[in-house]
């Protein structure tokens, strides 16, 4: 043993054979030429140009949505390095989980999946079991609380080696492959169907080569509870959303998101009709006669009520490249920040904008910084957004969402809340984040002071 291998410092480690075989072995090469006549190898064609080593210990989520976006050819939308490229390195996914507090502990299942949403992918999350039930964590599902079976495992394991449009990314537990260390991420790029294997594209390369290990063996290795969760370990499937990716909004998603939405629905919740207003059509009759053009008094006072609690949380959303870069919206595709002005534009063309406009005219707005002048937003433009996204169901007659139905429903009727086709597909994508955040309790709630595993937080 070298003088640092005493000291605990390694090049590499042996790669424990069986129960995982090397990539780049005699054996390894024939594992991959069956699997490439069987069809079985399309997916890693996509992810292997891509692939990458960690830059930090613990950076093997981070890294691993970094090379899945790039194989989905999602565009980040603005520079990399300050260069006229636009390319995913780690340091763009900052927008979820502080990158200070990743390079101590790591990310949790559930942050990955939000982190994939954020940068434009739809994904199916999956907790497994060792048990034959089945079911996902996507907005679809109605068994969330089911574990994903080995069977449904290999299914969609079968079906994404097959194809170039999806990613693959487990987190497993490295102890359960004979590995040093503990929880991981990577990607499953290849299947092998004769004899049950998947290729594991292990992205802390600095110590383990890519190896092909038997699928049940990988399933039992996410069955394990992550420390920091208390639930079981899982996998999550990537995909492209061409529609998020023309999006200029998101959550800014941070430790106190989630209670931050639960008290918005609390308080949207308890919130009282204006008096003197209901869904009487004789009244509302008698004030369209009165002044056709205005919007009477308790209209108005409802709406300022609502946007100026609403006001107290709006750095809950944010422009994308705003999030995603320190510098704002240098290099930034130009498309994009024409579009982020468009919504400005839609949204101070609303009644609820030019209510809110004329009641805080004498006060000062905190402006979102952007160096794009015309798409500088203040509080009130993100209040807004955020009622048209936890109330974008109801604009069609439905009531899905938390929220006074009582209330909104009547701000709609009068046609104070507004959508458009543009402030809908961002209130839609919203939406869809929200709902992400509120389906898990945990996400973001784990104990941030808490030391992980020093086996996990080393891959």
């Amino acid at each position: 043993m070298t003088t640092l291998a005493k000291e605990g410092i390694f090049y590499r480690r042996i790669l424990p054979s069986p129960p995982c075989i090397d990539f780049s072995s005699e054996y390894g090469m024939e594992i991959f030429t069956n699997a490439l006549i069987q069809g079985n190898m399309r997916n890693y064609f996509q992810i292997s140009p891509q692939f990458r080593t960690q830059d930090e210990p613990a950076y093997c989520g981070i890294t691993t949505l970094c090379m899945s976006l790039n194989a989905l050819m999602v565009d980040p939308g603005k520079s990399w390095k300050n260069s006229v490229w636009r390319w995913y390195e780690e340091s763009r996914l900052d927008c979820c989980v502080s990158l200070d507090l990743v390079k101590k502990q790591g990310i949790t299942l559930d942050e990955f999946a939000c982190l994939s949403k954020c940068n434009g992918c739809n994904i199916v999350k999956k907790r497994v079991s060792s048990s034959s039930s089945s079911s996902s964590d996507d907005a679809n599902s109605n068994n969330n609380n089911k574990p994903s079976s080995l069977e449904e495992f290999r299914n969609y394991v079968k079906e994404i080696s097959k194809v170039k449009n999806k990613v693959l990314v487990i987190s497993y537990n490295r102890k359960t492959l004979g590995q040093t260390g503990s929880g991981h991420f990577s990607p499953i790029s290849g299947y092998e169907e004769e004899q049950d294997l998947v290729l594991i594209l292990d992205v802390a390369r600095f110590k383990y080569p890519p190896h092909w290990v038997k699928l049940d063996l990988v399933h039992e290795a996410m069955c394990g509870i992550d420390s920091s969760t208390g639930k079981s370990r899982g996998y999550v499937i990537l995909e492209k959303n061409n529609v998020q990716e023309k999006n200029v909004l998101s959550l800014n998603l941070s430790a106190n998101t989630y209670s931050q939405i639960k008290e918005i629905q609390m308080n949207l919740i308890n919130m009282h009709s204006p008096v003197g207003s209901n869904n009487n059509d004789d009244n509302n009759n008698i004030n369209n006669n009165n002044n056709h053009n205005s919007v009477n008094d308790d209209m108005k006072n409802i709406s300022i009520q609502i946007i100026d609690m609403l006001s107290k949380y709006s750095n809950i959303i944010q422009y994308v490249y705003v999030m995603r870069t320190s510098s704002c919206c240098s290099n930034v595709d130009p498309t994009h920040l024409k579009k982020a002005e468009d919504v400005k534009q839609r949204i101070e063309g609303t009644k609820l904008y030019n209510i809110m406009a004329e009641y805080k005219k004498h006060n000062k707005m905190d402006v979102q910084q952007c160096c794009h002048k015309k798409a500088q937003a203040n509080c009130i433009h993100f209040a807004i957004m955020l009622l048209l996204s936890l109330s974008v169901d109801m604009k069609d007659g439905t009531t899905k969402q938390q929220v006074n139905i009582d209330i909104v429903n009547l701000l709609i009727k009068e046609k104070i809340i507004e959508y458009d086709e543009l402030l809908t597909l961002e209130a839609i994508q919203l939406k869809e984040q929200i709902d992400e955040l509120l389906k898990d309790a945990t996400l973001f709630s784990r104990n941030k002071n808490n030391k992980r595993e020093e086996e996990q937080t080393c891959c």
